[in-house]
């Protein structure tokens, strides 16, 4: 294996698992969590998903936040 190939994976590996542990915040199981980072990364979602991630715009801070 050569060694592009290698940190692409590695860094693969690394995506998967900050995306599995974001999902396990809200109370979803491992295993659950690591098949959804799996379908995020894949090659036939992750360009679709990005770009409706680009499309999504920071909401103004509320009056509560603005006071903190």
């Amino acid at each position: 294996m050569d060694i592009k190939l290698a940190k692409d994976l590695d860094n693969r590996t690394d995506v998967l698992y900050f995306i599995s542990d974001l999902v396990e915040t809200a109370g979803i199981d491992e295993t659950t969590a690591e098949k959804v980072a799996e379908i995020m990364i894949n090659d036939n979602t992750r360009k679709e998903l990005l770009n409706q991630l680009k499309t999504v715009k920071d909401l103004p801070p509320t009056n509560e936040e603005k006071n903190d």
